[in-house]
């Protein structure tokens, strides 16, 4: 092995140790330290054929964690999946299987995981988890009845 593709390597490998990365981040991160398009291509290859790199399986888990750990609306996942390099082609895919159902499960998750006591409160918190504004209102009258009454 050539000592570029050594370090890239090495640089690659810690990153992968803390958690599961995208290609286009590893990528990113050693373009941005200065390696060959060729040597990072080369480590990407490697990566992969090692079955290190798996973009598939690191948006499952990605997608997994911020949607029912974090109950996390789909506006925001797929916000933070895409600033992450997700392929657009699979992210999308793996958007349009979240139901509705799944949504208002997250967001009553949200809701009961922080306690909240008022609809305003309640409504900036599901708003920043990244919930549409149609799926807020209907958590909202299920929790606290509806406006009018």
């Amino acid at each position: 092995m050539e000592p570029e593709f050594e370090r890239a390597l090495k640089i690659a490998l810690r990153m992968l140790r803390a958690s599961d990365k995208f290609r286009a981040e590893i990528e990113a991160r050693l373009i941005a330290r200065g390696f060959e398009t060729q040597t990072v291509e080369a480590v990407l290859r490697w990566l992969s054929d090692k079955g290190v790199l798996n973009d598939e399986r690191t948006l499952s888990n990605a997608f997994e964690r911020l949607a029912s750990d974090r109950c996390w609306g789909s506006e925001r996942i797929r916000a933070a999946l895409t600033e992450r390099g997700a392929p657009e082609d699979r992210l999308a895919g793996l958007m349009a299987s979240r139901s509705i159902g799944d949504e208002r499960k997250a967001a009553r998750k949200a809701l009961q995981k922080k306690g909240v006591r008022t609809r305003a409160s309640a409504g900036r918190l599901l708003a920043s988890l990244g919930f549409e504004e149609e799926l807020i209102e209907s958590a909202l009258d299920e929790l606290f009845g509806t406006e009018l009454e």
